[in-house]
C-alpha cells in the first residue's frame, strides 16, 4: 500500500461525491493576531459507493498560520492507515484501492498572522483535490483582529469629522444650504461614539460594523460637501462670464467711439473678435462640460474644469481694461478740451424768491419725489431680471 503508485484519475468531482466536511477546534468568534490556534479536518465520501471515487489522486494541503504544523492521516476502507507530517504544505497521495477512501483527517496548528484591516477573513486552512472542481472542499476561515488598526481609524474619522465640519461651516457662511451634509456628519459622529463604546468593551465584531457605518456616512457627507463647492464655483464661473460679456461690450462701444472720432481700430477689432471667439469657448466649457460632469458625479473633473474657465476669464478681463484704457487715451487725444463757460451768481431777491417757491411747495416735491425714488427701484429690479433673459441675446448681437 506504502508504495503503490497511482494513476490521475480521471472521473471529475465534485461537492456531491463528498460529505460535510466536519471541523473542530474552530470554536471562537475571531482570534487575535499572534494567539495560537489548532484544528482538525476531517474529510469522507458521501456515500459507500462514492469511496471509490475519492482515491487515485492527489490532496494538496496548505496551511497559512505563522510556525505552521500538519498532520494527516488517510484510512481506506478495508484497509490500512497512513500517517504523514509537514509544515505549511503537504501532497498527501491517495492510492488506488480497491475499496476506496475511508476519510483522510487533517491535523493543524500554528499562530494567527498578521493582518491589515481592523477584522477580516482569514484563510488558515485550503485543500485542494486533483480532477475535482474548485470548491469541492470548502476552506478554513476565522475572523482576525487587527486590535492596533482599531485605534488608528478611530482617530482617523475623528479628524475626518473635524475636516468636514469646517468646510461645512465654510459653505455655510457662502450661503449654501448644507443641511443634508450636516446630518450625515451628525449620524457618522454617532456611530464613531457606539464603535469606541464596544471597542471599549473588547467587542470587536460589533465595533467593526459600528466603524464601517460611520465610514459610509462620513463618504456621503464628503461627496456631498463636494458637490455643494462645485456647484457654488460653477455659479461663480457663470458670474466671471457675464462680467467677461459686458466687457467685451465694453470694448465694442469704446472701438466704435474711436471709430467715430478718425481712429484706426484694426488692431482692436482683431482682439474684439478674439474675445468673442474666446467667451463662446469658455461659456461651453461651462455649461456643457463642467455641467455634465457634476450630473455624472465626476466633480473632480468639474472643479479642474472650472478652476482652469475662471483662471482665462480673469486675465482675459484685465486684457480686456487695458485696451479700453488705451482706446479712452487716443480719444482724448484727439477730442479738444471746451472752455468752460462760468456760471452767473444768483441775486439776493432771486435767490430768497427761489426758497420761497419750495417752501410753498414743499409737500409737493415730497410726494413726487418719494414716486420718482419707487420708479427709480422698480427699474432697477426690472433691469436684473432682463438682464439673464438678454444675455445670450446680448452674445448673440456681439456676434
Amino acid at each position: 500500500m506504502l508504495i503503490a503508485t497511482p494513476v490521475m484519475a480521471a472521473e471529475q468531482l465534485t461537492k456531491d461525491d463528498f460529505a460535510e466536511p466536519v471541523i473542530e477546534g474552530i470554536n471562537k468568534t475571531f482570534y487575535l493576531i499572534g494567539e495560537e490556534i489548532s484544528g482538525t479536518y476531517f474529510i469522507q465520501p458521501k456515500t459507500d459507493d462514492k469511496a471509490t471515487r475519492l482515491d487515485n489522486r492527489y490532496y494538496e494541503i496548505y496551511n497559512f498560520l505563522d510556525s505552521p504544523e500538519l498532520r494527516i492521516e488517510v484510512a481506506y476502507k478495508q484497509g490500512g492507515i497512513v500517517v504523514k507530517g509537514g509544515e505549511d504544505y503537504l501532497n498527501a497521495r491517495i492510492n488506488d484501492w480497491d475499496y476506496g477512501l475511508n476519510s483522510l483527517k487533517v491535523e493543524f496548528s500554528g499562530r494567527i498572522p498578521t493582518v491589515e484591516d481592523r477584522v477580516e477573513d482569514f484563510v488558515i486552512l485550503q485543500i485542494n483535490v486533483t480532477d475535482a472542481d474548485a470548491d469541492v472542499l470548502k476552506p478554513v476561515v476565522v475572523k482576525v483582529v487587527n486590535e492596533n488598526a482599531f485605534s488608528g481609524v478611530i482617530s482617523s474619522l475623528e479628524s475626518k469629522i473635524e475636516e468636514l465640519n469646517t468646510k461645512s461651516l465654510e459653505l455655510e457662511n457662502l450661503g449654501v444650504a448644507v443641511g443634508v451634509a450636516k446630518q450625515k456628519i451628525k449620524t457618522a459622529q454617532d456611530y464613531i461614539s457606539d464603535g469606541k463604546d464596544y471597542y471599549a468593551q473588547k467587542k470587536y465584531i460589533e465595533a467593526d460594523s459600528s466603524l464601517s457605518k460611520a465610514e459610509e456616512y462620513l463618504n456621503e457627507a464628503e461627496n456631498e460637501l463636494f458637490r455643494l463647492d462645485v456647484n457654488y464655483r460653477l455659479a461663480q464661473a457663470e458670474d466671471k462670464l457675464d462680467e467677461f460679456l459686458e466687457k467685451i461690450s465694453e470694448l465694442d462701444a469704446a472701438t466704435l467711439q474711436a471709430k467715430e472720432k478718425g481712429i484706426s481700430t484694426t488692431a482692436y477689432d482683431i482682439k474684439l473678435q478674439q474675445f468673442k471667439t474666446k467667451y463662446n469657448n469658455l461659456y461651453n466649457r461651462i455649461e456643457v462640460n463642467a455641467k455634465d460632469y457634476i450630473d455624472n458625479g465626476l466633480y473632480d473633473d468639474a472643479k479642474t474644469t472650472i478652476e482652469g474657465v475662471v483662471n482665462e476669464v480673469d486675465q482675459a478681463i484685465a486684457e480686456i481694461n487695458g485696451l479700453i484704457s488705451e482706446i479712452k487715451a487716443q480719444i482724448l487725444e484727439e477730442t479738444p478740451t471746451p472752455t468752460p463757460t462760468p456760471t452767473p451768481t444768483p441775486s439776493e431777491p432771486f435767490y430768497s424768491g427761489i426758497v420761497e417757491y419750495f417752501q410753498e411747495k414743499r409737500d409737493v416735491i415730497i410726494f413726487y419725489g418719494g414716486l420718482l425714488a419707487g420708479i427709480v427701484v422698480l427699474g432697477f429690479v426690472a433691469y436684473r431680471v432682463a438682464k439673464i433673459y438678454m444675455k445670450r441675446r446680448k452674445w448673440d448681437e456681439l456676434k
